[in-house]
């Protein structure tokens, strides 16, 4: 696996049509044997975890270097219905948790090979929802509020976040944060680094839990490339 500036400069996703759904980004070919030794993880993998962890940013790095589709379910939802404040205010959250299952529901129906999924911070509250994502690899992304409201002051339009973003935020991370731990097989703090890095690091990862693969890469050597890029 090269550095992340190596990576970064590798970086670009397609979008197209898969399934009966869309928002999927291309899957990009296998990488070539002398960059990387590792095979991919049999079940597909799923992001969760609070607002602003970087979910989708984090699992577009993972499905590029796996070679897997990528799909977001927020994404999906505003394909299908729109954008999602418009949906909260005409609609109401009620109506989008719906599109929510359905979209996650979909996916694990529709997709017959492995992928890449990343799910809005609020999925895990519905018992039919876990149920889907626990038969999946579930990384958990976690970060310190430090880190995470400067990224979502620069996106004010998070319908669960009127008012005192910090303070919302706060409210909703105490509501689910035991939920989130819960389900996780593997847990990553993505406070330092790009997306780039903490996807690597989190390739090695899976690697290292996965009985099909061996780890080619320090998970702490890893780590502190993602510091020296912060």
């Amino acid at each position: 696996m090269g550095s992340c500036m190596e990576h970064e400069a590798r970086r670009g996703e397609d979008v197209e049509n898969a399934v009966t759904l869309r928002g999927a980004d291309r899957p990009q070919p296998p990488r070539r044997p002398e960059e990387t030794e590792r095979a991919a993880p049999a079940k597909p993998v799923v992001l969760i975890g609070h607002t602003g962890t970087g979910k989708s940013s984090v699992g577009r790095e993972l499905a590029r270097l796996l070679g897997w589709p990528f799909w977001d379910s927020d994404e999906l939802i505003s394909d299908h219905h729109g954008d999602i404040p418009s949906l909260f205010r005409e609609h109401g959250e009620e109506a989008f948790r719906n599109y929510e299952t359905d979209v996650i529901a979909s996916i694990m129906q529709l997709t017959p090979s492995p992928y890449v999924l990343a799910v809005g911070g609020g999925a895990v509250l519905r018992e039919q929802n876990r149920h889907h994502l626990t038969t999946l690899t579930v990384v958990s992304l976690t970060a310190e509020p430090a880190t995470v409201l400067p990224r979502l002051l620069k996106n004010p339009d998070r319908p669960l976040l009127k008012g005192n973003v910090a303070e919302r935020w706060m409210t909703l991370h105490e509501q689910r944060k035991e939920i989130y731990a819960s389900l996780a097989d593997i847990s990553l703090e993505t406070d330092v680094g790009t997306p780039t890095c903490h996807a690597q690091k989190l390739h090695a990862l899976l690697a290292v839990s996965a009985v099909t693969l061996r780890p080619t890469h320090n998970t702490r050597d890893i780590a502190t490339k993602c510091r020296n890029r912060h």
